[in-house]
């Protein structure tokens, strides 16, 4: 099959940027590499070589993890359409660090980065469009962090007669939704520690 010389290629092409390489499944290839800076030579090269040929950006996500040293992981899966092959890049990168923009080589990174921009709040340098696409402007902070508070305070609905998003206290509209505190089995109040 192709993974052989395709490997060898990759590793070839940039074998400081690689931390590890992984081609034990069959249809698909996975790359982690070591600097977020890299990105955008490893996708002009898998992107312009006619070997390697990674013509289409299938998917590109992040993922949150608090407790790790470098907290937020993003992984890019491309495919080769003329070789039947399926790739998946991913890096790690902490809080304050930017990534160099891909939409100029895949437009569908397009929207996918404003996406991870609008959910994780990581900023992608060169974007020609970087703005929320999936909350409101006015939103504050990045829902699909871990860290982001479960219950505001405010809560949005959009008013016919205004024709604008508008924010408004949180009201229950239950009447099951009032919140005991206390422990039924030993009726001491819970205390939580924030």
């Amino acid at each position: 099959m192709l993974f052989l010389p395709l490997g060898f290629i990759i590793l070839m092409s940039f074998p400081r940027y690689l931390i590890s390489s992984d081609n034990r499944r069959k249809s698909c290839i996975e790359i982690s590499l070591k600097l977020v800076h890299t990105i955008k030579n490893v996708f002009n090269i898998l992107f312009y070589d006619t070997f390697t040929n990674f013509n289409s950006l299938v998917d590109m996500f992040s993922q949150d993890f608090p407790n790790y040293k470098k907290r937020f992981q993003i992984n890019y899966i491309v495919v080769s359409t003329i070789n039947a092959l399926r790739l998946r890049i991913g890096f790690g990168l902490n809080d304050n660090q930017f990534i160099p923009s891909i939409s100029k080589i895949f437009k569908a990174a397009n929207w996918l980065e404003r996406e991870i921009w609008d959910m994780h709040g990581l900023f992608f340098t060169n974007h020609p469009d970087l703005r929320r696409i999936l909350s409101d402007y006015g939103f504050e902070g990045h829902p699909l962090r871990k860290d982001f508070p479960i219950v505001g305070f405010l809560q949005t609905r959009f008013d016919e007669e205004l024709l604008s998003v508008i924010y408004e206290p949180v009201r229950f509209t239950q009447g099951m939704r009032t919140y005991n505190f206390l422990n039924p089995w030993n009726k001491k109040k819970i205390t939580y520690n924030d």
